[in-house]
């Protein structure tokens, strides 16, 4: 089993890759091949491609929230691949749901429409198991007082735009025989809170490993999300952790004082 970072904000030496400011990967587990996020432009799938690997043959694809660093390239995956409903895309209901900062357009570009054109379409607030050990979270219990306390821009819900406390932002969990393996995309529902639904969720207190964007990016070490995150992760028992997309060098020196940190981007290949 093993996840390969096909675009991220940082790019490792290899394969000629190239980055941007979103995140996408691919998680393969025997038969199950999934693609997590699909990042901003077409770029995911041109590295891919330098990779050699061919993204025309997963099952699913999973979408962890619905701005624009993950959603965007939904277009490119469609004119690359041509996907014809044979593959089942899953993601929280609101994910579509329109999405501003100021008069910026951050959520989705593609309308709900031509999504039902092309993937089977699988919108749930509840756990979705896409293999006996894999499950896209559906919506995040936010259990804890740190995280979630700012809005990130207006969602529109019955016509108005509204506060965006990030209802659809989401993660995957998968059980492996040393504890759980946590895959996020932005954190926006926080990354404590999400660890937390994923041991609920999985029915397992071990988890082995964090992968993912944490949106930590304050630049003052005492931020008291950042200190509050630092203190949970320092009493869980995890192996490693892999902070990336959203996590800034202080978040990442923070969180490396209690836990191992690694170093990952587009090209990275973490085995599980």
């Amino acid at each position: 089993m093993k996840a390969t970072v096909l675009v991220d904000n940082y790019v490792q030496n290899k394969h000629e890759l190239q980055g941007e400011p979103s995140f996408s990967c691919l998680i393969e587990d025997e038969g199950t091949r999934i693609l997590f996020d699909v990042g901003y432009s077409s770029l995911p799938f041109r590295n891919a491609r330098r990779m050699g690997i061919d993204l025309g043959a997963i099952d699913f694809i999973v979408l962890s929230h619905g701005h624009l660093d993950h959603t965007w390239g939904l277009g490119s995956y469609i004119k690359y691949y041509k996907p014809d409903r044979t593959k089942t895309i899953v993601m929280h209901p609101d994910a579509m749901k329109p999405k501003k900062d100021g008069r910026r357009n951050i959520g989705f570009k593609m309308d709900a429409a031509t999504v039902h054109d092309h993937f089977n379409v699988i919108e749930t607030k509840e756990p979705y198991w896409l293999n006996p050990r894999i499950a896209f979270l559906g919506e995040i219990e936010r259990t804890n007082d740190f995280e979630n306390k700012q809005p990130v821009g207006k969602v529109q819900y019955n016509g108005s735009f509204e506060d965006d406390y990030m209802t659809d932002d989401s993660a995957m969990a998968i059980d492996t025989a040393e504890g759980l393996v946590v895959i996020s995309g932005c954190s926006h529902s926080g990354i404590c809170n999400i660890i937390e639904y994923a041991k609920k969720t999985m029915k397992h207190d071990t988890v082995r490993m964090v992968i993912g964007g944490m949106h930590l990016l304050s630049e003052e070490p005492g931020n008291e999300l950042l200190v509050k995150t630092r203190e949970y992760f320092s009493g869980q028992k995890i192996d490693i952790v892999y902070p990336c997309h959203c996590t800034n060098l202080m978040s990442k020196l923070e969180i490396g004082k209690v836990r191992s940190v690694g170093e990952i981007g587009a090209g990275t290949v973490v085995e599980f």
